[in-house]
């Protein structure tokens, strides 16, 4: 059963300098967490009977950094541009003993990942009237990431090494403008456009070299409206067009896809509102599903993607009530979505216990979303319950159902502020994959504010137990199980500390407009 212990180190400073004029923002993260794993395996097949078990230990350092200054140039122009950035290395060695068809085995792996993201960004602000702006953003990313696994197993004297070391570069430009205009009636219209252009090099320079490349154009031009049709009833609407030409290797899709959504918002009462929606979307394949090369140092779990995939679309329909009347809030809610052509993961037995996993076009798949929430504010308490039963439609495999859940309590003494979390989902599906929790993660923290600006911290995850888990894969005569016990107790301190001067002549820009850069590149 595998255990796994951590211990995070992190810190986040901030910072704003300027005034109504011109200002320059940054903020930067620091985090360090080791972890420990001690862990079993065991797979059965017709011609292989595997078990082994061992520990591994690991580490991960990761710095993530924003550097932003603003200007207002005159009265009806704001201009901003900021950079982005993320340095992140993480480091993982096993060593495991075993059986392999009744012969004695050990094994020695080791994990190396580092990658180095920068984006750069410019963003103007036009106003046109009270009632009407335009915003422009113009985007440069460059993603880079290494990644090297590396696996040796020793069995009667005999000695396999098999390494998959990988070089990966993403560069994409973006261009985004949105226009938005409101009008005396309570409508509001907005209007815009994005085009993207992004290139990723994903590099095997292990034992065999191979170089996969991925070209990918998008362009989506919108158009929406809000409005009223009846004193209580109003609308949304939204419709756009998207062309997306890619080219994976010599592989070559080009295609327009609509987007749609449509909203209607009925104001029963002045406590009790209905909403009725349909969106239809498109989802593209993500490049590292691709990529046709195999990404697995381990002979026996063989892992590489599909350059022909397809876009997957959805047919999403809504429903949800909300009801409120003092410190309480309820709200009910069922969603169903129809996709097709849904990208799935593909298990295929190959024969003498080797399992290869690739992705498809799986077919039709439905969903199903039953939810509801509720929140109470009363004498310095605070109660939210957040609960959903899900089932998922597979083509091949039917019904998969899974329960989730969300309990947060907060309790309020003058300067001090008690709460705790709970959340729980009993079972994570896939097609041909179960995992099975066994007990909720859990959280606790008490907070105390010196000042509005001053605030001191301590806590502690996972303080009614450790989260269990068993997974199991099964597709034909294939079979493995693996058992997981996360040691995430962990007691943490924080203090924040805010500095403000002149805050009511800080220049009237929101950091908000700073949009989070894009996540790592990792296959």
């Amino acid at each position: 059963m595998p255990i796994i212990q951590r211990s995070p180190f992190f810190a986040i400073p901030k910072f704003e300098v300027g005034n109504s004029n011109i200002s320059l923002y940054g903020d930067a993260s620091f985090g360090v967490s080791h972890s420990k794993q001690e862990n079993t395996y065991n797979l059965v097949s017709p011609m292989l009977v595997k078990s082994y078990s061992g520990d591994s230990k690991g580490k991960e350092v990761d710095y993530d950094y924003s550097l932003m200054p603003k200007w207002r140039i005159s009265e009806k122009d704001y201009f901003a541009a900021y950079i982005q950035g993320n340095v992140n290395r993480e480091t993982n060695n096993n060593t495991s003993n075993g059986e392999s068809n009744h012969h004695d085995i050990s094994r020695g792996s080791t994990s190396d990942y580092s990658s180095h993201l920068f984006s750069a960004t410019a963003y103007h602000k036009h106003l046109f009237s009270e009632d009407a702006e335009m915003e422009t953003y113009a985007v440069y990313s460059d993603n880079r990431a290494e990644n090297t696994n590396s696996l040796e197993e020793n069995a009667n004297g005999n000695k396999d090494l098999n390494t998959q070391k990988y070089d990966n570069r993403h560069k994409q430009l973006t261009l985004t403008m949105n226009f938005t205009k409101d009008f005396d009636n309570g409508g509001s219209l907005e209007i815009g456009n994005e085009t993207q252009y992004s290139y990723d090099r994903i590099e095997n320079i292990g034992i065999e070299d191979f170089l996969f490349s991925h070209h990918r154009f998008n362009e989506y031009v919108f158009a929406g409206y809000t409005g009223m049709l009846l004193r209580k009833l109003t609308y949304d609407a939204s419709a756009g067009m998207e062309y997306v030409s890619m080219k994976s290797d010599s592989i070559i899709h080009r295609y327009f896809r609509p987007r749609l959504s449509l909203g209607l918002y009925y104001n029963i009462t002045n406590n009790l509102s209905t909403r009725f929606s349909y969106t239809y979307s498109n989802t593209p394949p993500p490049v590292a599903m691709l990529s046709p090369y195999n990404t697995s140092a381990d002979t026996l779990l063989v892992s590489h993607g599909n350059p022909y995939l397809m876009p997957s679309e959805t047919h999403s329909f809504g429903w949800n009530s909300s009801y409120f009347i003092g410190g309480l809030y309820l709200n009910t809610s069922v969603s169903y979505g129809i996709s097709n052509d849904i990208i799935e993961p593909v298990h295929i037995e190959e024969g003498d216990g080797v399992l290869l996993t690739t992705y498809g076009n799986m077919g039709r798949y439905r969903s199903l979303k039953l939810k509801y929430y509720m929140s109470w504010r009363i004498r310095g308490l605070f109660l939210m319950m957040d609960l959903a039963h899900n089932v998922s439609y597979y083509t091949t495999a039917g019904a998969k159902k899974h329960f989730s859940g969300m309990l947060m309590l907060s309790k309020k003494w003058g300067k001090i502020e008690a709460r705790t979390v709970f959340s729980y989902q009993n079972y994570i599906h896939t097609e041909f994959s179960r995992t099975k929790n066994y007990n909720p993660e859990s959280s606790l923290t008490l907070s105390y504010s010196f000042t509005p600006d001053i605030l001191l911290s301590i806590g502690c995850s996972s303080f009614i137990g450790n989260p269990r888990s068993k997974t199991t894969i099964s597709t034909g005569q294939y079979r493995s199980v693996a058992y997981l016990t996360k040691k995430t107790f962990t007691p943490w301190i924080l203090f924040r500390w805010s500095f403000r001067k002149n805050d009511k002549k800080k220049i009237e820009l929101e950091n908000e407009i700073m949009r989070d850069h894009e996540n790592k590149i990792k296959l």
